[in-house]
């Protein structure tokens, strides 16, 4: 930590913990270590205790709300899924691990709904349940279930870790979207239109349940299928008092 703050910390505000798996399905780094995951956690602390943003964007099965299972691996398949069971890069919760354990140093997580063939796509596009509809009953899990959801750490013994639950305030919730690019992956990676997000965000504006903000991948990828996020985003944010912009990502792109 101090070799980065020495170095690099007086032109970043904080850290965004973006560690994924690799792409060979056989790659050792497909699993994380507990050096590695504990690593993570006591970085955030020091730098969340230096003044610094710490925040993370797990797809969304390595924080995966409602679902008790636990891994450290992230080359894993669902046998049982009804749709794209062959896919053999999900997760299981391990992001839930550091927010469980670091959670106080933590100040927002992006959960990406863009994760490939992610629980989002599959209720969209296998499910039929109308985009908009998801991101409210997405949120609305949330605030109704205070964030809360039990893992099962223990069935990872080398952890260390016992069972608990979980609990993500709605206030430190930013929904991961993908901007422009994603309409060229087809069913792949899920794309929600701005109209589809503002129906969602006001609805659930008017019902006082709204996430900290929205986060997008990629800013490079601005402007392509004529998608601006930057710019539809905020106009759809806009209506919204923030109190402490600083500390208060209403909207930004995970570069």
């Amino acid at each position: 930590y101090e070799i980065w703050k020495n170095h690099v910390g007086d032109i970043f505000d904080g850290i965004d913990w973006d560690l994924e798996g690799h792409d060979n399905l056989d790659s050792p780094t497909n699993t994380f270590s507990v050096e590695c995951l504990n690593l993570m956690g006591d970085i955030s602390r020091l730098a969340k205790e230096d003044g610094y943003i710490i925040g993370m964007p797990p797809p969304q099965s390595y924080f995966d709300l409602g679902r008790s299972s636990f891994s450290r691996s992230v080359n894993l398949s669902e046998p049982d899924r009804q749709w794209h069971s062959d896919f053999h890069y999900f997760g299981s919760n391990v992001y839930a691990y550091l927010f469980s354990r670091y959670g106080s140093y933590i100040d927002f997580v992006s959960v990406q709904l863009y994760e490939s063939y992610s629980r989002a796509a599959m209720s969209i596009h296998h499910d039929k349940v109308l985009p908009e509809d998801y991101l409210k009953t997405f949120i609305t899990s949330y605030n109704e279930n205070k964030g809360q959801w039990y893992v099962d750490y223990e069935q990872d013994k080398t952890l260390q870790y016992s069972s608990r639950t979980v609990e993500l305030p709605l206030s430190k919730l930013v929904i991961g979207l993908a901007n422009g690019w994603a309409i060229n992956e087809g069913e792949k990676v899920m794309f929600f239109s701005s109209k589809q997000i503002r129906s969602a965000y006001h609805q659930m504006l008017e019902a006082g349940m709204t996430p900290r903000g929205f986060m997008f991948w990629v800013i490079g990828e601005e402007g392509n299928n004529g998608i601006e996020y930057a710019r539809e985003l905020a106009s759809i944010l806009k209506p919204r008092e923030v109190t402490n912009s600083a500390l208060h990502p209403a909207a930004t792109s995970d570069l």
